[in-house]
């Protein structure tokens, strides 16, 4: 797994990256993890990049969703910001699509959080 350390708390945990300069909805982040990123991330469930959120506040995607917070996730071939925040920044979206499920071309995926 990823692992960033000496950076400030992040709601995007252990696993994934923030996206910078990415335009968002009100009350969500965008997150992501590039093919490079994770051992195996092709075969990797989204639901299982959530590793400790919001600086361990939540554990797991079980946790966040479980206080109130959802999720939604989105496969790009261009980055971070190829990733379609309209549809990743919705309420349960794609929760368990992996990387290079119907999109063998894909080398993002973006995690789209909104915390409680």
């Amino acid at each position: 797994m990823l692992v960033t350390t000496g950076t400030p708390v992040s709601v995007c945990g252990d696993s994934l990256h923030h996206a910078d300069n990415v335009s968002t909805p009100a009350g969500w982040t965008l997150c992501y993890a590039l093919e490079t990123d994770v051992p195996d991330i092709t075969t990797v469930p989204c639901n299982n990049l959530l590793v400790n959120i919001q600086g361990g506040q939540y554990l797991t995607d079980t946790d966040l969703v479980g206080a109130g917070g959802s999720f939604g996730c989105y496969k790009s071939s261009s980055g971070p910001s190829g990733v379609n925040v309209d549809y990743a920044c919705t309420d349960g979206y794609q929760q368990t699509t992996y990387l290079k499920d119907r999109c063998s071309h894909c080398n993002t995926i973006g995690v789209c959080i909104r915390v409680p």
